[in-house]
């Protein structure tokens, strides 16, 4: 069962990456909430080398913000942490997996969010419709969405409405760009480390998660040994 559990929390961290994606974290941090870019970042990323287009030729370039908000889980009063995302409009178009389910995306600018169908399931008030208060300011839940991956446990809104309601103007804790090919990697991180701007780390999005799990993952697969050992 613990082997078990392993596999399935590296299966999911697994598949919430895409290989043409890469994080643009500050330089030195390891992981998304302990790292601080400002705009300039995002505006420096999405006119680098590499970086792939939409349909309308725009960057696929996101600036997004990792705050962890307060939520009673189902059945409990006291409050539990949840990993609330403020992301650009962008943010939704480097990830096509994911799908709105119920209701319809949040509106930029507005205090709205949409919630993943697992945080759903494990927090109080995310049904559509409902009010959730967050940082002393009610946020109306207009849609659910389903990724199949670690995104299904957080909640998103409007990356400028978080920054504002947590103090953070103008600051992202990373920016996801989509580039044009995996290959394109090694031009884009070089471009980056040469600015003299920004100091920054780039990461493929897949080796990101992958080193997320690692310290959880040796954990349980250390504890799991020791129960077979003693069976």
């Amino acid at each position: 069962a613990l082997f078990a559990m392993s596999r399935g929390i590296e299966a999911t961290f697994g598949a919430s990456g895409d290989p043409r994606n890469v994080m643009v974290l500050r330089g030195g941090s390891p992981a998304e909430l302990n790292s601080t870019v400002g705009l300039e970042t995002l505006q420096i990323a999405e006119r680098t080398a590499g970086v792939r287009r939409d349909a309308q030729g725009q960057p696929l370039a996101a600036g997004e913000l990792i705050v962890i908000a307060e939520l009673p889980r189902k059945g409990e009063t006291l409050g539990a942490n949840v990993t609330l995302r403020g992301v650009t409009p962008q943010a939704f178009a480097l990830r096509p997996n994911l799908k709105i389910i119920a209701g319809v995306p949040f509106t930029p600018g507005l205090q709205k969010l949409v919630a993943g169908k697992g945080a759903a399931t494990q927090f109080e008030g995310l049904e559509v419709g409902k009010i959730v208060r967050l940082r002393g300011a009610d946020w109306i839940v207009v849609g659910l969405f389903e990724s199949g991956d670690s995104f299904d446990s957080e909640i998103w809104a409007d990356a400028a409405t978080a920054q504002t309601a947590w103090g953070r103007n103008n600051l992202f804790s990373t920016v996801l760009v989509g580039l044009d090919s995996p290959e394109s990697l090694e031009t884009f991180q070089a471009a980056l480390k040469a600015d003299p701007r920004v100091n920054v780390e780039v990461k493929r999005q897949t080796d990101y998660f992958t080193e997320q799990t690692q310290a959880t993952t040796r954990g349980i697969r250390l504890l799991g040994t020791v129960v077979a050992v003693i069976m």
